[in-house]
Protein backbone atom coordinates (compact mmCIF):
# COMPACT_ATOMS: atom_id res chain seq x y z
CA UNK A 1 0.00 0.00 0.00
CA UNK A 2 1.38 3.43 -1.18
CA UNK A 3 -0.03 6.40 0.64
CA UNK A 4 0.91 9.86 -0.55
CA UNK A 5 1.97 13.31 1.10
CA UNK A 6 -0.53 15.54 2.62
CA UNK A 7 -0.16 19.34 3.80
CA UNK A 8 -0.16 18.00 7.25
CA UNK A 9 2.51 15.86 6.41
CA UNK A 10 3.28 11.85 5.75
CA UNK A 11 0.56 10.02 6.15
CA UNK A 12 1.37 6.18 6.83
CA UNK A 13 3.65 4.72 4.15
CA UNK A 14 3.46 0.80 3.94
CA UNK A 15 5.38 -1.68 1.74
CA UNK A 16 4.49 -5.53 2.45
CA UNK A 17 5.45 -8.48 1.06
CA UNK A 18 8.69 -7.11 -0.78
CA UNK A 19 10.14 -10.17 -1.32
CA UNK A 20 13.22 -8.03 -2.24
CA UNK A 21 16.44 -9.80 -2.89
CA UNK A 22 19.85 -8.58 -3.08
CA UNK A 23 22.89 -10.36 -2.38
CA UNK A 24 23.25 -11.32 1.57
CA UNK A 25 19.69 -8.86 1.81
CA UNK A 26 16.14 -10.13 1.84
CA UNK A 27 13.46 -7.25 2.52
CA UNK A 28 10.50 -7.85 3.97
CA UNK A 29 9.09 -4.43 4.39
CA UNK A 30 9.02 -0.89 4.86
CA UNK A 31 6.85 1.19 6.83
CA UNK A 32 6.63 4.85 8.33
CA UNK A 33 5.40 4.74 12.06
CA UNK A 34 3.76 7.91 13.43
CA UNK A 35 3.83 7.08 17.82
CA UNK A 36 0.03 7.73 18.51
CA UNK A 37 -0.70 8.80 22.55
CA UNK A 38 -2.39 5.83 23.10
CA UNK A 39 0.63 3.55 21.87
CA UNK A 40 3.74 5.77 22.47
CA UNK A 41 5.45 3.45 24.35
CA UNK A 42 6.82 0.45 22.69
CA UNK A 43 7.34 -2.49 25.22
CA UNK A 44 10.29 -4.74 25.14
CA UNK A 45 9.98 -7.02 22.10
CA UNK A 46 12.52 -8.66 19.52
CA UNK A 47 11.68 -10.25 15.88
CA UNK A 48 13.10 -13.57 14.49
CA UNK A 49 14.72 -11.00 11.63
CA UNK A 50 17.10 -7.82 11.52
CA UNK A 51 15.32 -4.53 11.61
CA UNK A 52 16.45 -1.02 10.74
CA UNK A 53 15.01 1.99 12.44
CA UNK A 54 15.41 5.70 11.46
CA UNK A 55 14.01 8.75 13.62
CA UNK A 56 12.35 11.03 11.21
CA UNK A 57 11.06 13.57 13.42
CA UNK A 58 10.78 13.81 17.35
CA UNK A 59 12.95 12.29 20.21
CA UNK A 60 12.88 9.49 22.77
CA UNK A 61 15.04 6.65 24.78
CA UNK A 62 16.18 3.49 22.85
CA UNK A 63 16.90 0.76 24.91
CA UNK A 64 18.09 -2.63 24.82
CA UNK A 65 18.86 -5.37 26.52
CA UNK A 66 22.57 -5.82 28.45
CA UNK A 67 23.14 -1.51 27.49
CA UNK A 68 22.30 1.55 28.57
CA UNK A 69 19.23 3.60 27.44
CA UNK A 70 20.64 5.65 24.33
CA UNK A 71 18.88 9.19 23.59
CA UNK A 72 17.63 9.26 19.69
CA UNK A 73 16.13 11.77 18.26
CA UNK A 74 15.82 13.18 14.50
CA UNK A 75 18.52 11.58 12.37
CA UNK A 76 19.37 8.67 14.82
CA UNK A 77 19.33 5.36 13.22
CA UNK A 78 19.56 1.97 14.65
CA UNK A 79 19.89 -1.52 13.68
CA UNK A 80 18.76 -4.81 15.17
CA UNK A 81 20.03 -8.35 14.35
CA UNK A 82 17.31 -11.08 15.26
CA UNK A 83 15.84 -11.71 18.63
CA UNK A 84 17.75 -8.47 20.17
CA UNK A 85 15.23 -7.22 22.54
CA UNK A 86 14.80 -3.47 22.19
CA UNK A 87 12.20 -1.14 23.71
CA UNK A 88 11.26 2.60 23.03
CA UNK A 89 10.02 5.32 25.21
CA UNK A 90 9.19 9.03 23.40
CA UNK A 91 10.25 12.06 25.13
CA UNK A 92 9.39 15.82 23.86
CA UNK A 93 6.51 17.68 22.65
CA UNK A 94 6.71 16.25 19.36
CA UNK A 95 5.46 12.35 18.18
CA UNK A 96 7.93 10.30 17.05
CA UNK A 97 7.74 9.62 13.26
CA UNK A 98 9.89 6.57 12.56
CA UNK A 99 11.15 4.22 9.54
CA UNK A 100 11.08 0.81 10.05
CA UNK A 101 12.70 -1.58 7.45
CA UNK A 102 12.07 -5.45 8.38
CA UNK A 103 14.84 -7.69 6.42
CA UNK A 104 17.50 -10.80 6.70
CA UNK A 105 20.47 -10.53 6.61
CA UNK A 106 23.21 -13.21 6.59
CA UNK A 107 25.54 -13.59 9.24
CA UNK A 108 23.28 -10.84 10.98
CA UNK A 109 23.04 -12.70 14.34
CA UNK A 110 27.08 -12.31 14.54
CA UNK A 111 26.40 -8.13 15.23
CA UNK A 112 25.71 -6.35 18.31
CA UNK A 113 23.08 -3.86 18.21
CA UNK A 114 23.71 -0.51 16.96
CA UNK A 115 22.51 2.87 17.36
CA UNK A 116 23.98 5.86 15.67
CA UNK A 117 24.02 9.83 14.05
CA UNK A 118 23.49 9.54 11.00
CA UNK A 119 25.69 12.64 9.39
CA UNK A 120 23.32 15.61 7.57
CA UNK A 121 24.09 14.32 4.28
CA UNK A 122 23.06 11.18 4.34
CA UNK A 123 19.91 12.11 6.12
CA UNK A 124 19.19 14.57 3.38
CA UNK A 125 19.91 11.52 0.96
CA UNK A 126 16.79 9.29 2.89
CA UNK A 127 14.12 11.84 2.85
CA UNK A 128 14.59 12.44 -0.78
CA UNK A 129 14.26 8.39 -1.24
CA UNK A 130 11.64 8.78 1.20
CA UNK A 131 9.55 11.52 -0.51
CA UNK A 132 10.10 9.59 -3.78
CA UNK A 133 8.53 6.83 -1.97
CA UNK A 134 5.30 8.10 -1.42
CA UNK A 135 4.94 9.94 -4.68
CA UNK A 136 5.24 6.75 -6.94
CA UNK A 137 2.31 6.45 -8.98
CA UNK A 138 0.01 3.63 -9.41
CA UNK A 139 0.21 3.26 -13.44
CA UNK A 140 3.09 0.54 -14.35
CA UNK A 141 3.28 -1.68 -11.57
CA UNK A 142 6.31 -3.40 -12.55
CA UNK A 143 8.37 0.00 -12.74
CA UNK A 144 7.18 0.80 -9.60
CA UNK A 145 8.38 -2.37 -8.02
CA UNK A 146 12.11 -1.46 -10.03
CA UNK A 147 12.25 1.74 -8.48
CA UNK A 148 10.75 0.67 -5.22
CA UNK A 149 13.75 -1.40 -4.49
CA UNK A 150 16.26 0.67 -5.66
CA UNK A 151 14.79 3.20 -3.49
CA UNK A 152 14.52 1.03 0.09
CA UNK A 153 18.16 -0.54 -1.15
CA UNK A 154 19.28 3.07 -1.36
CA UNK A 155 18.46 3.12 2.24
CA UNK A 156 19.96 0.34 3.76
CA UNK A 157 23.16 1.01 1.69
CA UNK A 158 23.55 4.26 3.68
CA UNK A 159 23.26 2.64 6.87
CA UNK A 160 24.48 -0.48 6.66
CA UNK A 161 28.23 0.38 6.62
CA UNK A 162 27.59 2.74 9.62
CA UNK A 163 26.79 -0.14 11.97
CA UNK A 164 29.54 -2.75 10.65
CA UNK A 165 27.59 -4.77 9.12
CA UNK A 166 29.31 -4.33 5.81
CA UNK A 167 31.69 -2.00 4.44
CA UNK A 168 31.12 1.25 2.56
CA UNK A 169 31.54 1.00 -0.86
CA UNK A 170 34.43 2.76 -2.43
CA UNK A 171 34.96 3.34 -5.78
CA UNK A 172 37.89 1.41 -7.81
CA UNK A 173 41.17 2.38 -6.60
CA UNK A 174 39.85 3.42 -3.09
CA UNK A 175 39.75 7.02 -1.92
CA UNK A 176 43.03 7.93 -3.41
CA UNK A 177 46.19 9.92 -2.56
CA UNK A 178 44.10 13.51 -3.40
CA UNK A 179 41.30 12.32 -0.35
CA UNK A 180 43.60 11.19 1.73
CA UNK A 181 45.63 14.65 1.51
CA UNK A 182 42.44 16.48 1.99
CA UNK A 183 41.86 14.23 5.54
CA UNK A 184 45.14 14.92 6.58
CA UNK A 185 44.75 18.92 6.16
CA UNK A 186 41.39 18.81 8.04
CA UNK A 187 43.49 16.93 10.83
CA UNK A 188 45.91 19.15 11.09
CA UNK A 189 45.63 21.64 14.23
CA UNK A 190 44.50 24.43 12.05
CA UNK A 191 42.54 22.13 9.52
CA UNK A 192 38.61 22.91 11.19
CA UNK A 193 39.28 26.73 10.70
CA UNK A 194 40.41 27.14 7.54
CA UNK A 195 37.53 27.83 4.85
CA UNK A 196 36.59 25.96 1.65
CA UNK A 197 38.58 28.01 -0.81
CA UNK A 198 41.58 28.22 1.08
CA UNK A 199 41.78 24.61 1.62
CA UNK A 200 41.25 23.98 -2.27
CA UNK A 201 44.02 26.31 -2.70
CA UNK A 202 46.57 24.47 -0.30
CA UNK A 203 45.59 21.52 -2.42
CA UNK A 204 46.73 22.98 -5.55
CA UNK A 205 42.82 22.99 -7.20
CA UNK A 206 39.66 25.17 -7.69
CA UNK A 207 36.69 24.45 -5.49
CA UNK A 208 34.49 23.40 -7.83
CA UNK A 209 37.01 21.18 -9.40
CA UNK A 210 37.86 19.32 -6.29
CA UNK A 211 34.81 18.65 -5.33
CA UNK A 212 34.21 17.00 -8.62
CA UNK A 213 37.48 14.93 -8.01
CA UNK A 214 36.21 14.02 -4.40
CA UNK A 215 32.98 13.34 -5.79
CA UNK A 216 33.83 10.93 -7.98
CA UNK A 217 37.01 8.96 -5.76
CA UNK A 218 34.91 8.57 -2.92
CA UNK A 219 31.30 10.13 -2.84
CA UNK A 220 31.97 13.02 -1.11
CA UNK A 221 32.78 17.06 -1.19
CA UNK A 222 35.39 19.17 0.50
CA UNK A 223 32.03 20.61 2.57
CA UNK A 224 31.15 17.43 3.60
CA UNK A 225 34.48 16.47 4.75
CA UNK A 226 35.14 19.31 6.44
CA UNK A 227 31.46 19.46 8.22
CA UNK A 228 32.27 16.24 9.52
CA UNK A 229 36.33 17.41 11.09
CA UNK A 230 34.91 20.25 12.27
CA UNK A 231 31.50 18.37 13.74
CA UNK A 232 34.66 16.16 15.46
CA UNK A 233 36.11 19.28 17.50
CA UNK A 234 33.17 20.83 18.26
CA UNK A 235 32.05 17.99 20.15
CA UNK A 236 35.54 16.91 21.90
CA UNK A 237 35.71 20.64 22.86
CA UNK A 238 31.94 20.57 24.17
CA UNK A 239 32.17 17.04 26.12
CA UNK A 240 34.84 18.63 27.93
CA UNK A 241 32.83 21.51 29.32
CA UNK A 242 33.95 24.44 27.11
CA UNK A 243 31.01 27.51 26.19
CA UNK A 244 29.46 26.85 23.01
CA UNK A 245 31.28 30.42 22.16
CA UNK A 246 35.23 28.33 22.98
CA UNK A 247 33.95 25.43 21.04
CA UNK A 248 32.85 27.59 17.75
CA UNK A 249 36.15 29.66 17.95
CA UNK A 250 37.99 26.44 18.09
CA UNK A 251 36.20 25.08 14.85
CA UNK A 252 36.12 28.13 12.32
CA UNK A 253 33.19 29.94 13.54
CA UNK A 254 33.09 33.51 13.79
CA UNK A 255 29.46 33.40 15.24
CA UNK A 256 28.30 31.33 17.97
CA UNK A 257 24.92 32.13 16.47
CA UNK A 258 25.53 30.51 13.38
CA UNK A 259 27.65 27.77 14.68
CA UNK A 260 24.45 27.23 17.33
CA UNK A 261 22.36 26.35 14.09
CA UNK A 262 24.95 24.71 11.78
CA UNK A 263 25.22 21.92 14.87
CA UNK A 264 21.87 21.43 15.37
CA UNK A 265 21.23 21.32 11.89
CA UNK A 266 24.12 18.63 11.85
CA UNK A 267 23.06 16.50 15.34
CA UNK A 268 19.33 17.24 15.46
CA UNK A 269 20.42 19.01 18.78
CA UNK A 270 21.67 22.64 19.92
CA UNK A 271 25.10 22.76 21.53
CA UNK A 272 24.48 23.35 24.93
CA UNK A 273 21.66 20.92 25.10
CA UNK A 274 24.26 18.46 23.68
CA UNK A 275 26.57 19.43 26.11
CA UNK A 276 24.44 18.97 28.87
CA UNK A 277 23.41 15.17 28.09
CA UNK A 278 27.23 14.40 27.66
CA UNK A 279 27.91 15.85 31.18
CA UNK A 280 24.76 14.41 32.72
CA UNK A 281 25.14 10.98 31.22
CA UNK A 282 28.40 9.40 31.03
CA UNK A 283 27.23 5.85 30.25
CA UNK A 284 25.19 7.25 27.17
CA UNK A 285 26.32 5.68 23.75
CA UNK A 286 27.92 8.23 21.82
CA UNK A 287 26.30 9.22 18.91
CA UNK A 288 29.30 10.37 16.53
CA UNK A 289 28.49 10.52 12.74
CA UNK A 290 30.66 7.82 10.25
CA UNK A 291 32.51 9.02 7.22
Amino acid sequence: MLTRVTKKGYQPLLLESLHLQAGPIRVHRLRLNRHIEETSVVALHEHPYSQLLIYVTGQGEQRCVDRPPTAVHSGTAALFPPHAAHSFAPGGARRPLCLVVDFDFRGAGKFAPWIGLLPQSERAEIGRSLSALVRLKDADRAAIRLREAALVLSILEKVLPAGGWMPRFQPEGGEGALVRRTRQLLASRTGPRISNPELARRLGYQQDYLNRLLQRAAGTTLGQLRDARRLEEAKKALAKGSPVRKAAAETGWADANYFTRWFRKQTGLPPSQWRKSKLDSPQSFNLEPYS
